[in-house]
């Protein structure tokens, strides 16, 4: 009695997980996702994978522990995968593609860039696009700007890089610029979003000597042995607040000349955020004709009081 019963529910939980049981053979044989060498109802996307081939239901019943007969027959079937619309095969896979087009997105890149005069700066333009459609960067225009070829960039995505070498006019000035991607091969010709960056233009060599436009001396008066100077500088533009309080903590050195081009005294020059400064220096003898030299700026006065 115990003998019946256990055959009895054997064959009811095969009945209950016939999908799951074909997907386990299948997977043991080596053939998943492919069940049509044994079904004739080969769809993927459904529960139900059909009647067995009579073929396959004789290679079964000859050996339904080993599935010796079943690998036998498969080894000797080409396997196909038939998809029912709207799925198409992909990787073996019955799946939906969507038809429906959507917008190209232009990756976020750094807002800000810096280049010399004369210096070539590279931005590169990565864009993503569901569909992988065609597209054509559209720039600000730019003097002397070019975009380059297509091309797959680190990220695996479409890319354009965006080329510009800033002339003599150009310096110390910022340059905003915006980039977007529209397709060309598209019924909408979608345009993406919209990025902007903006561009600073440095003179050519030190960055120290680029941060200030100008030095002024506005009093030069020795007395007592003591040399009194008061004066400004005038930082440049570019600098964005913590730029310019960094360039005021590295304290450069105010140096001294006589006509001759003799450095006759040098010092820190502690600047105020404003960009006023002043100093207090015992030096026994000053000619009346100094220059001072400050980061690349010079300045030349009389000075009040000189020892001739």
């Amino acid at each position: 009695m115990i003998k019946k019963f256990s055959v009895i529910f054997l064959g009811f939980v095969f009945f209950q997980t016939h999908a799951f049981a074909t997907e386990s053979i299948a997977n043991s044989l080596g053939v998943y996702p492919s069940c049509d060498g044994c079904h004739t109802n080969a769809n993927l996307n459904s529960a139900d994978k059909g009647n067995l081939k009579s073929a396959a239901k004789t290679a079964y019943n000859k050996d339904k522990r080993g599935l010796s007969g079943l690998k036998t027959l498969l080894d000797s079937t080409p396997s196909v995968i038939t998809c029912i619309a709207p799925r198409v095969l992909i990787n073996n896979v019955c799946s939906i593609v969507s038809t429906i087009n959507t917008k190209p997105s232009v990756n976020a890149i750094a807002q800000q860039w810096d280049v010399q005069v004369g210096e070539t700066l590279i931005i590169p333009i990565s864009v993503n696009d569901a569909q992988e459609d065609d597209f054509q960067i559209i720039a600000s225009k730019l003097t002397g700007s070019s975009l380059s070829d297509h091309y797959v960039g680190e990220s695996g995505l479409p890319s354009v890089d965006f080329k510009w070498t800033p002339a003599a006019v150009d310096v110390n000035k910022i340059k905003t610029i915006t980039f977007n991607a529209k397709e060309s091969n598209t019924k909408q010709k979608y345009v993406s979003n919209k990025i902007s960056v903006k561009i600073r233009v440095w003179p050519e060599g030190d960055r120290d000597f680029a941060s200030i436009t100008k030095l002024k001396v506005t009093k030069t008066v020795w007395k007592d042995g003591m040399l009194n100077l008061v004066g400004a500088i005038t930082f440049n533009k570019l600098l964005t607040n913590t730029e310019r309080q960094d360039f005021i903590d590295k304290s450069p050195y105010l140096s001294l000349y006589n006509l001759s081009g003799v450095e006759i005294y040098s010092m820190p020059l502690a600047v105020k955020f404003n960009g006023n400064w002043q100093i207090s220096a015992k030096i026994p003898f000053v000619p009346c004709d100094i220059t001072l030299q400050f980061s690349g700026q010079n300045a030349s006065r009389k000075v009040i009081g000189c020892g001739n």
